[in-house]
């Protein structure tokens, strides 16, 4: 190791080659002890800087990756983690902020699974062979819904990788989507059919707290909440904790939202109307819409 360590510090520092080493065989023993403190101390920084280096992110192909915000690991663009059933693309990313201050929540990707792209390209095409018309009736806040709610129909899975930009706990992820649920104008149509509905939407809520449970969970930067629609519509849940190591734990199943109104009410939440939940991640899923026509 020390052998290697020297190799290295060689290369990384070309003066300090092997006359500088040599010169120490013929020094007094005080000037011995004080070069081999120095080569050391270089030895102990150089092996210091290389793990701080590897544990700056997890590694990962590079042309796989985009980066949605500093603050954060970068995403990658296709990704089979998580525990997802399929693996899955990425559409569109961005930061989700809240309040007048444009204050920094979470990194958002959404994604689309793979198998469904023909199925998405299909339904999409249906509403308009022109793209144009397609990105417009995606950028509109009222045709939004409907054409999201069409995709959503038709039975496209979407997934949501939502990465805090700082520590928060399971809480706060909870109290966020239900409040992101509720205050989608879907929501509040749906509550005042008086045909159930309200019924539904409230078992489904509970699901949702459920998944989360009453355990508090420290959700730090850079762990992993994702969402991910099954085949039936039902929303399933996992989450992947970011440890003080800058390492990530096994990622474990929190668990299932039964009712397929609470997934739905989520990913149009993120993908239409007037107000989505990150309008910069709606803005790139539409272009990853389009580019796939």
């Amino acid at each position: 190791m020390f052998r290697s360590g020297l190799c290295a510090i060689r290369k990384s520092w070309p003066r300090l080659g092997r006359r500088a080493f040599a010169s120490v065989r013929y020094a007094t023993p005080s000037r011995r002890l004080l070069a081999f403190s120095g080569v050391g101390m270089a030895v102990g920084s150089y092996f210091s800087y290389t793990q701080i280096l590897s544990d700056a992110a997890p590694l990962q192909d590079p042309e796989n990756l985009v980066s949605v915000d500093s603050s954060v690991h970068s995403f990658p663009v296709v990704t089979s983690d998580y525990l997802l059933q399929t693996p899955f693309q990425l559409l569109g990313y961005g930061i989700r902020t809240v309040t007048f201050l444009n204050m920094k929540v979470y990194a958002l990707g959404i994604y689309v699974a793979r198998q469904d792209l023909p199925l998405l390209k299909k339904t999409l095409t249906s509403i308009s062979p022109d793209p144009s018309q397609v990105a417009f009736s995606l950028r509109d806040p009222a045709l939004s819904p409907q054409v999201v709610e069409l995709l959503l129909s038709s039975g496209v899975r979407f997934s949501a990788k939502i990465v805090p930009v700082r520590n928060t706990d399971f809480n706060h992820l909870r109290d966020g989507l239900i409040k992101s649920i509720k205050s989608n104008p879907k929501y509040k149509e749906l509550a005042k059919r008086g045909d159930g509905t309200d019924e539904k939407l409230a078992a489904g809520l509970d699901q949702l707290r459920k998944a989360f449970g009453a355990r508090k969970v420290t959700a730090s930067k850079n762990s992993t909440l994702m969402l991910q629609l099954l085949d039936d519509g039902k929303l399933a849940l996992s989450f992947q904790q970011y440890t003080t190591r800058d390492q990530m734990a096994e990622p474990f199943s929190m668990g299932v939202v039964e009712e397929p109104l609470i997934g739905r009410l989520l990913f149009m939440s993120y993908l239409s109307g007037a107000k989505p939940l990150s309008e910069p991640a709606r803005a790139k899923a539409i272009d990853g819409f389009i580019s796939l026509l």
